[in-house]
């Protein structure tokens, strides 16, 4: 089947996480980052305070840094705010990130 040319094109990829991105943005904002990152040490305090233990805070933090340069931007911290809140909820922690959790621009 061809494509209708007449048929909307999204303006942007969607991301799970769209919608939540303001919340999050502001826990990341609240923790001071600079140059748009969170070190390690500000985002360790940041997800520690959501009271996961620290085996599942490991595993969060390996999904959410992708680009493993040890600081989180605030996409990452998004992903690993909204893993924490996963957990929190009794869900599994992925062992993989599922797509749809990677940012537009980290794809």
């Amino acid at each position: 089947k061809k494509e209708n040319p007449f048929a909307p094109k999204p303006a942007k990829p969607v991301w799970t996480l769209d919608a939540d991105k303001p919340k999050y943005d502001a826990i990341f904002e609240s923790h001071g980052p600079v140059d748009g990152l969170l070190d390690a040490n500000a985002a360790r305090g940041a997800l520690m305070e959501t009271g996961l233990e620290t085996e599942k805070l490991f595993k969060i933090w390996e999904l959410s840094d992708m680009d493993e340069d040890g600081a989180l931007d605030s996409e990452e911290f998004a992903v690993a705010i909204y893993l924490c809140e996963c957990a929190l909820g009794g869900e599994e922690t992925p062992d993989a990130l599922p797509a749809d959790l990677v940012p537009p621009s980290k794809r």
